[in-house]
């Protein structure tokens, strides 16, 4: 995503966007998984919904960085480009709004791509921030430790066979009973 910039094709911002769309896709299904096989049966329930709340959590921690960013870098670049009296922007806050209004404004292209690359510049650091962060788990990945999905645990309401033994004793038990 480092690589767009506000002169890249639909396509291109199509075929870049499919790889984290499904690596996305298969961390947010996945994770329940691995959670759920590392629980007991009673603690499958307060884990699942720990996920989901930390899950929500970083999605507004998301959110927030990445508007964060947005802010200080497009305010950045408008402290370095001038902006005359005929583009009204103010201050980074009007971004979203001025967005719609850039194709109403008579502007040279050459004006018109250097405030298109306001916008484009901030998201390219939203990535790079975003890709740190990624390697950063990436790493703590390693030092995490391995847990079996394999387990015999049944829970307290699960239908359970009994086995050879428990049979032969009730049989047992129950010929002793009748005698």
């Amino acid at each position: 995503m480092t690589i767009l910039d506000y002169q890249s094709s639909k396509a291109v911002y199509s075929v870049v966007q499919i790889a984290p769309g499904i690596g996305t896709g298969f961390l947010l299904s996945a994770l329940a998984v691995p959670l759920q096989a590392s629980m007991t049966v009673e603690d499958t329930g307060v884990a699942m919904g720990t996920l989901i709340f930390f899950r929500a959590l970083g999605s507004v921690v998301g959110v927030a960085l990445g508007s964060a960013i947005f802010t200080n870098e497009f305010q950045n670049g408008l402290d370095r480009i001038k902006v005359s009296s005929a583009v009204p922007l103010p201050d980074a806050i009007d971004a979203v709004y001025f967005l719609t209004k850039i194709r109403e404004l008579d502007l040279s292209a050459e004006r018109r791509g250097g405030i298109l690359q306001l916008y484009a510049a901030p998201v390219r650091t939203i990535w790079i921030t975003v890709s740190c962060l990624a390697a950063v788990g990436l790493v703590s990945s390693f030092f995490m430790k391995e847990l079996t999905l394999q387990r015999e645990e049944m829970g307290k309401q699960a239908f359970q066979a009994p086995s050879d033994s428990s049979v032969i004793r009730r049989a047992q038990q129950a010929s002793l009973n009748s005698d």
